[in-house]
C-alpha cells in the first residue's frame, strides 16, 4: 500500500524507481572511482569447481600444477608467464589415484585438458594467449604445450586524486571537467 492506496501499479512504479535509483548509484560510483575490482573467492571457486564437474579434488590437483608453473597468488617472485607440456599435466592427473573413475573414461584426455585451461582461465591466467594450441619441437617430436601468462588486474588501485590514481576513460574525463567548470 502507497499513500494509503493499495495498486499493483504504485508497487511496480515504485519498484522501479528502486532499480533506477541503484542504477544512478552504480553509474556514479563507476564514474568517480573506475572500475572496482571485486574479489569473491568462494563465488570463483563455486565457478570453478562446475568446470571440474564438481570433483573437488580434480580442482586441487589443476591449481596445484598451475601453482607449480607460475607460483602461489600472493608470491613476490611470481613469474608473470610460464609453461608446461600436456603430457606433463596428463601424467600428473593420471597419477593420482583417486581420479580414477576419471581416468578410466574413453575421453578422460580432453576432459583432463579442457578442465586445465578452464580452471587458469577461471583463474584470470591465459592460456596459449593469442593463439588456440601451441607447440614446441621436443627432442625431435612435436609435443602440445600450454604457455601460461598472468593477466594483470584490470585496476588495481582506487583512489580519489594525485599521482597514484588510477586514469580516467573517457567518460570520466567529460563528467569530471563538467563537474569541476560548474
Amino acid at each position: 500500500m502507497v499513500f494509503g492506496v493499495s495498486s499493483p501499479i504504485l508497487e511496480i512504479c515504485f519498484d522501479w524507481s528502486d532499480f533506477f535509483a541503484t542504477c544512478a548509484y552504480c553509474l556514479q560510483e563507476y564514474l568517480h572511482h573506475g572500475l572496482v575490482p571485486f574479489d569473491d573467492e568462494v563465488r570463483q571457486d563455486q565457478q570453478l569447481l562446475k568446470v571440474c564437474k564438481g570433483n573437488e579434488l580434480l580442482l586441487k590437483e589443476i591449481k596445484v600444477l598451475i601453482a607449480g608453473v607460475l607460483g602461489k597468488e600472493g608470491d613476490s617472485s611470481r613469474p608473470k608467464e610460464g609453461e608446461i607440456s600436456r603430457d606433463a599435466v596428463l601424467d600428473h592427473l593420471n597419477s593420482v589415484p583417486e581420479l580414477e573413475d576419471i581416468q578410466n573414461d574413453a575421453n578422460a584426455a580432453r576432459l583432463f585438458t579442457r578442465s586445465f585451461k578452464s580452471v587458469a582461465t577461471g583463474m584470470g591466467i591465459q592460456v596459449n594467449p593469442g593463439r588456440d594450441r601451441y607447440q614446441k619441437v621436443v627432442e625431435g617430436e612435436t609435443q602440445d604445450w600450454f604457455r601460461l601468462r598472468l593477466v594483470r588486474p584490470a585496476q588495481v588501485k582506487v583512489t580519489y586524486e594525485g599521482d597514484d590514481a588510477a586514469p580516467l576513460n573517457g567518460l570520466q574525463q567529460h563528467y569530471k571537467t563538467a563537474a569541476d567548470a560548474v
